[in-house]
């Protein structure tokens, strides 16, 4: 299993939209920021913050608790699920359409604790 570092997937967006796939980042579970943000820091877009990060939005597909989120928030963890490009219509993906594109995820991992959540 390949995973993908976050700006390896919007760097290649094009190919990646649709697919189901495992990207590993640094959690953040905060009010109106639910992204992943690239590793490491020093390797971000220069221009936003957003272009080194994808949104995963609150709702998932399976079941995890909110005090798990929050306490892994800014930990290093791995995302498995399917991924979509911005909206045509606003341009990007999540809260204020800010963010390249969004993981519809499936699995969600602490790195090096792989393993369905």
């Amino acid at each position: 299993m390949k995973i993908l570092s976050v700006n390896e997937l919007i760097q290649n967006l094009e190919i990646y939209v649709g697919k189901y796939v495992h990207v590993e980042g640094t959690l953040c579970y905060q009010f109106e920021c639910c992204c992943l943000y690239h590793r490491p820091k020093s390797e971000w877009d220069k221009h936003s913050d957003y272009n080194s990060s994808i949104w995963y939005g609150p709702a998932f597909n399976f079941s995890l608790e909110d005090h798990t989120l929050k306490k892994w928030s800014s930990k290093r963890v791995v995302m498995g699920g399917t991924i979509r490009g911005p909206s045509e219509n606003l341009g990007g993906c999540g809260h204020m359409s800010m963010w390249p594109a969004e993981i519809e995820i499936t699995q969600l991992h602490l790195h090096g604790r792989l393993g369905e959540a």
